[in-house]
């Protein structure tokens, strides 16, 4: 059940007055793309000594399959791309397809992470994973960027993500690539005209 076909018995009986008997290899239609299978039934004589095997004694029947192999193009772009320390505000990334996944299964798909932002814990935001999941019936799927209030002054950091690729049938679609931006909380510390008073304090 769920497979290709309904589970044979290994055994047929032929009734008295008849000379032949039938198998029935019952297909399951599933939704798994693959080539066409085969069943292959074999004669044995072992558990039976009135009868001799006769020529042929084997047989195939072909089972074809009518699940097209599923392709599409994976694209990404920043659905929230103004994140902040201050709240703070996380950033997104919107990963989608050019079609429904229609596979059930997950489909995953890769990215790379690249820009300016330091992931980690006590740095910019949560390091991220590198794969994203579109689930069976859905067409995109979001990688959240959790944004860490760190205490460093410094200017606005990216975060880039660009696909990869994917599970079989993934092609690199367009944009490749998006960034989100992370502002920064903290005051740099300078006093008018850019200069740094003693002990850290505004300059003149």
């Amino acid at each position: 059940t769920g497979n290709d076909y309904a589970t044979l018995s290994g055994t047929v009986d032929i009734l008295d007055g008849s000379s032949s008997a039938t198998i029935a290899v019952e297909v399951e239609d599933d939704s798994t793309p693959e080539s066409s299978e085969t069943v292959i039934v074999t004669l044995d004589s072992t558990s039976n000594t009135g009868y001799i095997i006769g020529t042929p004694d084997d047989a195939m029947v072909t089972i074809a399959d009518d699940d097209a192999a599923f392709s599409a193009a994976a694209s990404v772009t920043a659905s929230i791309s103004a994140a902040d320390e201050n709240g703070p505000v996380d950033g997104e990334f919107t990963v989608s397809l050019d079609s429904t996944n229609t596979t059930g299964s997950p489909i995953e798909i890769t990215y790379s992470i690249t820009g300016s932002a330091t992931p980690g814990t006590g740095n910019d935001y949560a390091t991220l994973s590198g794969t994203v999941d579109i689930l069976d019936g859905s067409s995109s799927a979001t990688i959240a960027v959790e944004v860490e209030d760190d205490s460093t002054s410094e200017s606005s950091e990216t975060v880039i993500v660009t696909i990869t690729g994917g599970d079989a049938g993934i092609s690199v679609g367009s944009p490749s690539s998006a960034t989100v931006n992370i502002a920064d909380d903290d005051s740099g510390g300078t006093g008018p005209g850019g200069g740094i008073g003693p002990g850290g304090g505004p300059g003149f």
